[in-house]
């Protein structure tokens, strides 16, 4: 799907919109590599998982949605789980999933209110993500929901704030 591989792209180029999106500190970021990683019994790539070069750092894993999936919570559990399990993980993780809208999530099953009321899973929906203009990892997720007639208007916002980056991460953002 198109939209996962952008965020993949954004996740790899800019690590610190995750924490963002979780209302975190981005600075986080740095403790981190983002990898699509390969689930040895079900053969199964992720959207992505933020793996922490800390020990004792939570791991991120991310899913980014834009249909209805009634089946993706249990995936997605499944891959957690299998993963914490051929991974002998012994410290802290989150699941987040990111929706478009708020419309597409068909709800998570009552068998994982344990991880919701922990905060082991979270929903984010992207329409619903703060309007900055100032953050180029969230402006580049906010512009797969934003209105068509707004896109070239916020892809100029976004242009100018990339050219305020470093040099390295400027080409990188802007061809995002």
């Amino acid at each position: 799907m198109r939209t996962d591989s952008l965020f993949y792209k954004v996740f790899q180029t800019l690590p610190g919109t995750l924490f963002e999106l979780l209302g975190d500190n981005t600075q986080l970021a740095q403790n981190y590599n983002f990898k699509a990683i390969e689930l040895k019994e079900l053969a199964k790539r992720t959207d992505g998982v933020f793996l922490p070069k800390r020990d004792g750092d939570p791991i991120y894993f991310v899913e980014v949605q834009f249909q209805k999936d009634e089946d993706l919570y249990y995936r997605l559990m499944q891959e957690v789980f299998v993963y914490l399990g051929q991974n002998r993980w012994r410290h802290g993780w989150q699941a987040v999933v990111f929706w478009a809208k708020r419309s597409l999530d068909t709800g998570i099953p009552r068998c994982y209110d344990a991880e919701v009321q922990t905060g082991y899973l979270r929903s984010i929906y992207l329409d619903q993500t703060p309007d900055t203009s100032d953050s180029i990892g969230l402006g580049l997720v906010r512009l797969v929901v934003e209105p068509q007639a707004n896109v070239q208007h916020r892809v100029r916002q976004l242009e100018r704030c990339a050219r305020a980056l470093p040099v390295a991460q400027q080409r990188n953002a802007i061809e995002l």
